[in-house]
C-alpha cells in the first residue's frame, strides 16, 4: 500500500531531521558528505530525490525570515533545515515574496537561510520573485521556469491572503505558522 511505501521515507526524514542544520546543510549541498552512520547513510539515500517531480515555493516574511520582539531578523526557527531537507529531496525550490525589500531578501536567502542552496545565480533567476502582493504571476513564472506542473507544487505561505493566488494556479497552498515561520513539520506533511 502507499502508505507503507510511505513509510521508510518518513523514518529517513525524521532520522536525518534531528540533525543540526549545519549538518543538513552539508548533506544537502556537499556531494562528497560522508554520512556519521550507516543509519545515517541509509536514511540520505531514501531522501535523496524521493521529490524530484515535485516545487516546493517559499514565501519570505514570516516564513523563512521572521522578527523577534525589539524588530530583530531571524531565520525560523526550522527555515535552514527545511530548504536543506528541500534540496536534499531533489525538489524544485523557488521564491514568492511580496517584500519591497528585495536586496535584503536576496541578501538573508543567501547568506543566512541556506547558503550553497540559496545563490547569488538563483537570485537572478526567475526562480525568485518579489515586490508584489499578487503572488499568481510570481508562481507562473517559477512553474515556466522549472517546467513544473501545478498540482505537484506547494506553496508554503504564512498569509491566507496567498490562498487565491495559489488556487488560481492550481498550486497547493500549505499555511504556515506566522508566528514562528517554517517548522519541520510542515514538510514533513508535504510528503
Amino acid at each position: 500500500s502507499e502508505a507503507q511505501d510511505l513509510e521508510p521515507i518518513l523514518q529517513a526524514f525524521d532520522r536525518l531531521s534531528e540533525l543540526d542544520e549545519d549538518n543538513l546543510l552539508a548533506i544537502a549541498t556537499d556531494p562528497d558528505y560522508q554520512a556519521a552512520s550507516a543509519e545515517e547513510a541509509a536514511a540520505i539515500e531514501a531522501l535523496s530525490g524521493v521529490m524530484s517531480d515535485h516545487t516546493a515555493i517559499f514565501d519570505f516574511d514570516d516564513t523563512l525570515k521572521m522578527m523577534d520582539e525589539n524588530g530583530k531578523p531571524y531565520v525560523s526557527e526550522d527555515g535552514t533545515e527545511v530548504v536543506a531537507m528541500t534540496e536534499l529531496m531533489g525538489a524544485n525550490i523557488g521564491v514568492a515574496s511580496a517584500s519591497n525589500a528585495y536586496d535584503y531578501m536576496r541578501k538573508t536567502l543567501v547568506n543566512d537561510v541556506a547558503p550553497g542552496i540559496f545563490t547569488e545565480e538563483m537570485m537572478e533567476s526567475d526562480r525568485v520573485h518579489s515586490g508584489s502582493r499578487n503572488k499568481e504571476p510570481m508562481l507562473n513564472t517559477i512553474l515556466d521556469t522549472f517546467d513544473a506542473d501545478a498540482d505537484r507544487a506547494t506553496l508554503f505561505d504564512d498569509s491566507m491572503e496567498n490562498l487565491q493566488h495559489a488556487e488560481a494556479t492550481g498550486v497547493e497552498f500549505n499555511q504556515v505558522n506566522g508566528d514562528t515561520g517554517m517548522v519541520i513539520a510542515d514538510l514533513r506533511g508535504w510528503l
